[in-house]
C-alpha cells in the first residue's frame, strides 16, 4: 500500500504557539548580539582610554556595527524561517491527529491516519 506524499498548505496551524516560538528565537538572537556589542564597545573604549593615540578605532567601530546589523537581519530571517518550519513540523501531525479524532468522535471508524515520511 503506497501512501501519497502529503504537503501542508498552511504554515500557521497554531498561531499563538508558533509565533511565540519564533519570537523567542528572535529575542535570543537580539540578546546575544546585544551582549557581544556591549562587550565590544567596552573593550574598544577601554583600549581607546588606555592608548589615546589610536585614531582609527571609530571607523573600525562603524564597520563592526554594519557587520552586526547585517548579521542581525540575516539571523532574524533565518530564525523566523527556521522557527516556522520546525514548529510546523511539530504542530502539523498533532493537528491532523486532532482532526481525525474529531471525525472518529462523530462516528467515522473507517479512517486511516496518514503521515509524512519524517513525521514521528
Amino acid at each position: 500500500m503506497k501512501i501519497e506524499h502529503i504537503k501542508r498548505k498552511k504554515y500557521l496551524l497554531r498561531k499563538s504557539f508558533q509565533l511565540k516560538y519564533v519570537i523567542l528565537g528572535v529575542f535570543v538572537l537580539l540578546f546575544t548580539i546585544g551582549i557581544v556589542q556591549v562587550n565590544l564597545y567596552y573593550q574598544s573604549m577601554k583600549l581607546l582610554l588606555q592608548q589615546p593615540e589610536l585614531t582609527g578605532i571609530s571607523v573600525t567601530l562603524q564597520k563592526i556595527n554594519a557587520v552586526f546589523i547585517g548579521w542581525f537581519v540575516i539571523g532574524t530571517i533565518l530564525i523566523v524561517y527556521g522557527g516556522l518550519t520546525i514548529s510546523h513540523r511539530m504542530v502539523g501531525p498533532l493537528k491532523r491527529l486532532e482532526l481525525n479524532l474529531v471525525k472518529v468522535g462523530q462516528g467515522d471508524f473507517t479512517l486511516q491516519m496518514q503521515t509524512r515520511k519524517k513525521d514521528e
